[in-house]
C-alpha cells in the first residue's frame, strides 16, 4: 500500500504541469475537455456556433461550470471564465439559450439533498455573468428533472413537470423574460398531462407547440403529448403516433427543423434497468415512430446525457452521460448529422489518454506542450504497446495526441520519474516499477530527431537502487538531473542522487548534511 500511495503523488505531478499555465489570479482552472459527467445541461448559442454544457454530476462533485465547443472548424473544448456568484453546483436542472438576450437561462437544480426554484442567468454579451433573477409572480414548487423550452414568439422559458420531492408534476410553468421576468401558470383545459420527471420536450416552431414525450411515473413511459401554444386555452392532447418506441426516462430529444421530427436518442427505464443506445424520430407531420438506419460507429450505451440541435450544421450533438448506475462516465462528443445520410462520427479533436496513476511528465517548452509516458491503471505496468506513450497534451489547443517514435522504447512502467533536459532538447526517464519489479535504468527520447528517438543511457559510476514513485528535477546550473526517495524493495527511501548530463554520464549519491 505505501508503493500506490507514492504512485499516487507522481499522478499529482503529472496533473499539475497543464493547470499551471492555466492560472489566473492564483486560481486553479481545469484543462478541457470537461470532466466526465451526467445529469448536466447543453443548449446550442446560435450567435457564436457553439454548445454550451452546464453542471452535473460525477465521481467527483461538479461545480458550476461552464464549458464550450466550437461547432467550426476547430472543435476545441473551452472553459468559459465567467464572473458573478453562481450556486456551488448544479445538478438535474433545465437551461434554455435566449438569443434576444444573448444568455443561457438556467432552472431548478439540486445540491443534495435540497432542491431548489431559482433561477439564473449567464449572459454572454461582453464578460459572461451570472446573475440570479427574482422573478416576480408565484414560482414553480422546488423541483429537479424538470422539462424546459425556449417559445420564441412569446419570448419566454416553459418549464414542464419534474420531480418536487418525490412528487411527479405534470404542470406547465411560463417564465416571461422581456421586459421584468415574471412567473405565470399556464392552467390547461381538457385532459391533464400525467406527472412525470426525467421527459424530454421540443418546441414545434412549425406548428408554435410543445411536443413531450416519456419520463418516468412508478414507471418508465412512452407516451406523446402535444400543447398548442396559439391564441386560447391550452389544451393538452395525447398522440397516438404509429410505430412503437420502446419506454423511457432520462433520454435526450431534439427538433430537426428540416426534418420536421423529434429526434430522440438513449435514456433508461428506472435505476438498475435496462438502458438504451438507440436513436428513434418521431415525424410531426403524421405522427410515426421511426428507426432510421445510420452509419458510422454510434456512442455506447447511455442515460443521463445531453444534446442540442446545431442549425448550421443540421446535426445532434450529445455530451458526456452515464453508462450503469455504479458510476461509468462520459465525457466524449459525439455528432449525427440528419441530412440525408444520418450517421455518428465522435466529434472531440482527440479522445483523452486512458486513465492512469504514476506516470512520468514533462513541459516540452519548444513545442508548448506536456509529455507523457508510462503510468498504471491498477496493475504494476500500464499495459501494451501504444498505451504507455509518450503522448503529447497541446497547451493551445487542450488537444492530445500520439507521439510517434522510432528506436526501443522503455519496458512499460509506472512510479517512474521524467525531466526535459533543455541543452539537449530530450526527455529522460528514469526507474519506476514493471512486471519484472523495481527498475534503475535511464531512457532518452530526443526531441531533435523527427520522428523522436528512444534510446537508452548506460552511465559510469554505483547506480542508484531500483525503484518507483521517487522525484526528480532537472538542476540547470550544474546540468544535471537530481532524483530523491522513492519505493524499493526494502521499503521506501530518503537517498539523494544526481546523474550528471554534460560530457560523460555518471550517476553519484549526493551525501547532504542535515537530518
Amino acid at each position: 500500500m505505501r508503493s500506490i500511495r507514492l504512485w499516487s503523488c507522481a499522478l499529482f505531478l503529472f496533473g499539475a504541469v497543464s493547470p499551471a499555465r492555466a492560472v489566473v489570479s492564483g486560481t486553479w482552472n481545469q484543462l478541457p475537455p470537461p470532466i466526465k459527467r451526467s445529469q448536466h445541461t447543453m443548449v446550442y448559442d446560435s450567435q457564436r456556433n457553439r454548445v454550451i454544457v452546464l453542471g452535473g454530476y460525477s465521481t467527483v462533485a461538479v461545480p458550476a461550470d461552464a464549458w464550450e465547443i466550437s461547432l467550426g472548424a476547430s472543435h476545441a473544448w473551452s472553459r468559459i471564465a465567467t464572473v458573478g456568484s453562481s450556486p456551488p453546483a448544479f445538478g438535474q436542472h433545465s437551461a434554455i439559450y435566449d438569443p434576444v438576450r444573448d444568455q443561457m437561462v438556467v432552472f431548478g437544480f439540486t445540491d443534495q439533498p435540497t432542491q431548489h426554484n431559482e433561477v439564473w442567468t449567464l449572459s454572454f454579451a461582453g464578460t459572461p455573468t451570472w446573475t440570479q433573477l427574482a422573478p416576480s409572480g408565484t414560482p414553480p414548487s422546488t423541483r429537479i428533472e424538470q422539462a424546459a423550452v425556449y417559445d420564441p414568439v412569446r419570448e419566454r422559458m416553459l418549464v414542464i413537470g419534474g420531480d418536487a420531492s418525490g412528487f411527479q408534476q405534470g404542470d406547465v410553468w411560463a417564465l416571461s423574460l422581456s421586459g421584468t421576468p415574471a412567473w405565470t401558470q399556464l392552467v390547461a383545459s381538457g385532459s391533464l398531462l400525467p406527472g412525470r420527471s426525467g421527459h424530454s420536450a421540443i418546441y414545434d416552431s412549425a406548428r408554435d407547440r410543445v411536443i413531450v414525450f416519456g419520463g418516468f411515473n412508478n414507471n418508465a413511459l412512452s407516451d406523446v403529448w402535444a400543447l398548442p401554444l396559439g391564441a386560447g386555452t391550452p389544451t393538452w392532447s395525447q398522440l397516438s403516433p404509429s410505430g412503437t418506441v420502446p419506454a423511457r426516462e432520462n433520454h435526450v430529444a431534439v427538433y430537426d427543423p428540416t426534418g420536421d421530427r423529434m429526434v430522440v436518442f438513449g435514456g433508461d427505464t428506472s435505476p438498475g434497468g435496462l438502458l438504451y443506445g438507440d436513436l428513434w424520430v418521431l415525424k410531426l407531420s403524421r405522427p410515426a415512430w421511426s428507426q432510421p438506419r445510420t452509419s458510422g460507429a454510434p456512442p455506447d450505451v447511455r442515460t443521463e446525457t445531453a444534446a442540442a440541435y446545431d442549425g448550421v450544421g443540421d446535426r445532434l450533438v450529445l455530451f458526456g452521460g452515464r453508462s450503469s448506475a455504479t458510476g461509468v462516465y462520459f465525457n466524449d462528443t459525439w455528432s449525427l448529422s440528419l441530412g440525408k445520410k444520418i450517421a455518428w462520427s465522435l466529434f472531440e479533436p482527440a479522445t483523452p489518454i486512458a486513465e492512469r496513476f504514476g506516470a512520468g511528465a514533462i513541459y516540452d517548452p519548444p513545442r508548448d506542450r506536456m509529455v507523457v509516458f508510462g503510468g498504471s491503471i491498477n496493475n504494476p505496468n500500464l499495459g501494451g504497446p501504444g498505451q504507455s506513450g509518450p503522448w503529447g497534451f497541446a497547451m493551445a489547443t487542450g488537444a492530445w495526441t500520439s507521439i510517434t517514435t522510432s528506436g526501443t522504447p522503455p519496458s512499460d512502467r509506472s512510479g517512474l520519474s521524467a525531466i526535459y533536459d533543455p541543452v539537449r532538447n530530450r526527455m529522460l526517464v528514469f526507474g519506476g516499477q514493471s512486471s519484472v519489479g523495481y527498475l534503475n535504468d535511464t531512457w532518452s527520447l530526443s526531441f531533435a530527431s523527427n520522428p523522436p528517438a528512444w534510446s537508452q543511457l548506460n552511465p559510469s559510476g554505483s547506480l542508484p537502487p531500483g525503484r518507483a514513485g521517487h522525484s526528480a528535477v532537472y538542476d540547470p546550473v550544474r546540468d544535471q538531473m537530481i532524483v530523491f526517495g522513492g519505493q524499493a524493495p526494502s521499503g521506501q527511501l530518503n537517498d539523494t542522487w544526481a546523474l550528471s548530463l554534460a560530457g560523460s554520464l555518471q550517476w553519484t549519491q549526493i551525501g547532504a548534511s542535515g537530518a
